[in-house]
């Protein structure tokens, strides 16, 4: 199969993702045909606090700023950089985003991956399943040990509150 740049891009950006990064390079060229590139206009809401999402995204260019709500305030959390994948914890685990992701004063590019067409892919790949399981649960555990008991979710606003670290480890994907 012959690719574009932007498919090469993405097949790169993948094969770097913790639970991606054993698929062979088959599988990976497949999950990456299931990505649609879309532009976001500039200070657009792309993930809404407290809704569930239904895309996993990847960032391809351009600033997204993390932010939640305090009372009367808005606090800025984070930046998210190019080519980092997000939002894969309340993708995974079907949580409510407890932070807005938006675009801020420029237009940017990215990758977004349906619930169903992730679905399909990973149904047909049951292997793929167990090891996001497996590093996800890595992650919050890591997560536990860098943030000690003051931990209460990671930036990428995965919906995992500090009650449910101390109580479960145990990772289900609910998509």
């Amino acid at each position: 199969m012959i690719m574009n740049k932007v498919q090469e891009m993405l097949v790169q950006m993948l094969k770097w993702i913790d639970f991606l990064e054993w698929v062979d390079n088959e599988q990976i060229l497949e999950l990456s045909s299931c990505f649609k590139l879309k532009c976001i206009p500039s200070l657009t809401t792309l993930i809404q606090e407290g809704q569930i999402p239904d895309k996993i995204y990847i960032l391809k260019k351009g600033n997204l700023e993390v932010n939640k709500k305090n009372w009367f305030t808005t606090d800025k959390l984070a930046d998210i950089k190019e080519w980092e994948l997000f939002w894969e914890f309340s993708f995974f685990q079907q949580k409510a985003a407890v932070a807005t992701v938006k675009s801020t004063d420029e237009n940017v590019d990215i990758w977004e991956l349906s619930k169903e067409e992730f679905k399909k892919f990973i149904d047909k790949y049951s292997e793929i399943k167990e090891k996001i399981k497996l590093t996800m649960e890595n992650r919050i555990k890591e997560n536990k040990k860098k943030w000690g008991e003051n931990y209460e979710n990671d930036y990428y606003c995965s919906g995992i509150t500090k009650e449910e670290t101390n109580i479960k480890l145990d990772f289900e994907i609910k998509i």
